[in-house]
């Protein structure tokens, strides 16, 4: 099967339409979520000269995502210009986003992490043009599926970054790898500590049921013998 990419090398295409092939694997590079399968794929559309040969504005906004430079507000209006309605479609959820700006922020986020060792969630927020909680969220999701590389320090409200690209808990680097750590024993503890929680309410239900069940049962001045499952 042969993907835009592949189009544009054929031969028995005319030439009008594997530019059109190869503008089209641009926009789908540009669009997909950002994190290291894309990079790879931008790398090698960057390379393929054509692209700044005979599509100016494709690849001006392909070069700088490619090096992970920030992207402005005037540069992603001019790429929307060339932009299909349906790749301009509102994601599901409250927020107006669109396919473009999703992976516009996220870009952005991606490039700010190569700038910032750490930055607060609301500069974040000023940088990308959304507001801090966002900015968050953002970040969270990225660097739980792997596609940013960093931890987040909710207390003081900050983002801190690692250096170099790829994901996983493979790819952690030492300072990543025990905040990831601490953060499995944390929710390890909570697990636990709810668990006690929870034994310890059912035993007090069962205690509260035999004692109303021996105060029904008793008479006065009579000694009452528990039942195995109060003793």
């Amino acid at each position: 099967m042969l993907t835009g990419d592949d189009l544009s090398f054929e031969t028995l295409v005319e030439e009008s339409e594997r530019l059109r092939c190869l503008s089209a694997a641009v926009t789908c590079a540009v669009l997909a979520p950002a994190g290291p399968q894309r990079s790879r794929v931008l790398a090698i559309l960057y390379k393929d000269d054509r692209v700044a040969r005979n599509l100016p504005t494709d690849f001006a906004i392909l070069e700088k995502m490619h090096f992970l430079r920030l992207l402005t507000t005037q540069e992603v209006a001019e790429f929307a210009k060339s932009l299909k309605p349906h790749q301009l479609a509102l994601l599901p959820g409250d927020q107006q986003v669109t396919v473009l700006s999703n992976a516009v922020l996220e870009h952005n986020l991606a490039a700010a992490s190569q700038v910032y060792d750490n930055i607060g969630f609301d500069e974040l927020g000023r940088l990308l043009g959304i507001n801090g909680l966002e900015a968050e969220k953002y970040a969270a999701t990225m660097i739980e599926q792997g596609r940013l590389k960093g931890w987040i320090d909710q207390p003081s409200g900050f983002i801190y970054f690692e250096e170099g690209s790829g994901g996983g808990e493979s790819a952690m680097s030492g300072r990543v790898r025990r905040n990831w750590n601490n953060t499995i024993r944390w929710d390890d503890a909570i697990k636990e500590l709810s668990t006690h929680v929870e034994n310890i309410a059912s035993v007090i239900a069962l205690l509260f049921v035999c004692s109303f069940n021996i105060c029904r049962r008793s008479k006065p001045f009579e000694r009452v013998k528990l039942d195995r499952h109060c003793e």
